[in-house]
């Protein structure tokens, strides 16, 4: 099926197909974290709780907390989320180590292999108070590498709208 004769439903309904055996479901209507969330988030965009999905279920490695899933009709547009949301410190290898395991998860795994699938990354950081202000400039210095790139890792205050992501 080629992306330009693919609606953005079909794509959804296939991403959602690749992810039905996720008990429970993984595909969530909401992203967050106690008061950590992503808020207004449009009918054009999916979230995936990395904690419910059938992925990440070894346990072994490390993970991100959401990929969210954002089409839009240009394909150039469409893009992957990958967010690691923090209410305390943490060091700073450990949450690049988990977004850095998102990335290389999207790139590996069939279930994120999809007709129309997203080929640019916006890896981020939400965070509530208590994490230093040193470790915030240093999480915004890393990079994180996708599709033969290194994307930038944005770091946010939350609860955030989810078109302040686009920003």
């Amino acid at each position: 099926m080629d992306r330009r004769h693919a609606s953005l439903a079909e794509i959804f309904e296939n991403f959602q197909r690749l992810h039905e055996n996720c008990k429970p479901a993984c595909i969530a209507r909401k992203c967050g974290r106690g008061t950590c969330s992503i808020s207004k988030v449009p009918s054009q965009a999916r979230c995936l709780d990395c904690d419910k999905c059938q992925v990440f279920a070894s346990g072994a490695g490390k993970k991100p907390d959401f990929i969210l899933l954002y089409l839009q009709e240009d394909p150039a547009e469409s893009l992957w989320f990958i967010v690691e949301m923090k209410s305390r410190a943490g060091h700073v290898s450990d949450i690049v180590e988990q977004l850095q395991a998102g990335a290389d998860t999207i790139q590996a795994d069939q279930r994120f292999a999809f007709e129309g699938a997203p080929r640019h990354l916006r890896p981020g950081v939400l965070h509530e108070r208590g994490i230093h202000a040193a470790d915030l400039q240093a999480l915004s210095r890393k990079r994180i590498s996708f599709g033969g790139k290194q994307w930038p890792v944005r770091v946010s205050r939350c609860p955030i709208p989810f078109a302040d992501l686009l920003t």
